[in-house]
């Protein structure tokens, strides 16, 4: 079913599974009214044959739609999540840069001979608290906007990959799915690793990244090809900003080095 649903994505994108779905209610009505209910001898009957191939071949389609609108809906959620949770923590660290503000601002105006030299070094600090958080917020916009690019392409991404090109390493038909899935999961690694300015290693995160087809060195080659993909639309120069084209650049690379760390 994977295999199939895949080759609808690129045959017809996003509204593809619509069509589908359209279609196959369409021949499975008829495939129910050529039917024949009255015939003397049905089972030798070619419609009746007929209507059991276009039967099953509507079944296919409306599965197939079925599930390519589950997958994508759950998609969907999983990125709603994971926006929710990076809004909170933008919100948090305004929060904390307006507090150290106020506090700065309230020092300032209640100096006085006996407490100006405390108050000065606490002054000091809380200024350098500010800066940092600034600094950190800044650079949280642009880690933002490299996931959320990596995100957007991962599927184009995995769509562009050519089975011929890692059969070598075990990959066909039957397990072709698994594989991108698999490397579905390494994106959304880098993802939190970009955002969370760490660099863990898929094999030694909890629960650990899937590899389930042939060795890392399999996953190493087809990363790279997607680092090629991607650094490809980077020298255009209008997909990322360069703070986030640097940010990127330098947690894929570290992704690949550290596929087959394990302690």
């Amino acid at each position: 079913m994977g295999w199939f649903t895949s080759l609808l994505d690129k045959v017809g994108g996003k509204s593809f599974p619509y069509i589908l779905l359209v279609f196959g209610v369409f021949l499975a009505l008829i495939a129910f009214a050529q039917f024949p209910v009255e015939d003397a001898e049905p089972l030798r009957s070619n419609t009746v044959w007929g209507s059991f191939a276009l039967g099953g071949i509507s079944l296919i389609l409306i599965a197939s739609s079925l599930f390519s609108f589950f997958r994508d809906e759950g998609i969907k959620k999983k990125l709603a999540q994971k926006n929710e949770e990076l809004e909170s923590k933008k919100e948090e660290l305004y929060c904390l840069d307006q507090s150290v503000q106020r506090l700065k601002d309230f020092l300032e105006e209640n100096l006085n001979d006996d407490t100006r030299v405390l108050y000065k070094k606490v002054i000091d600090i809380l200024e350098g608290t500010a800066k940092n958080v600034s600094d950190f917020s800044s650079k949280y916009s642009y880690r933002k906007s490299a996931a959320d690019w990596v995100k957007t392409n991962t599927n184009k991404w995995l769509m562009s990959l050519r089975i011929e090109d890692y059969s070598e390493y075990g990959v066909n038909r039957k397990n072709f799915d698994d594989f991108k899935s698999d490397l579905e999961k390494h994106l959304e690694l880098l993802c939190e690793n970009i955002l969370e300015a760490r660099n863990s290693a898929p094999l030694m995160v909890n629960p650990p990244v899937p590899q389930r087809i042939g060795t890392p060195i399999l996953y190493e080659k087809a990363l790279k090809e997607i680092e090629r993909l991607a650094y490809q639309e980077l020298l255009s120069g209008n997909a990322l900003k360069m703070h986030s084209d640097e940010i990127l650049r330098a947690h894929m690379s570290t992704l690949i080095e550290f596929l087959n760390y394990t302690s």
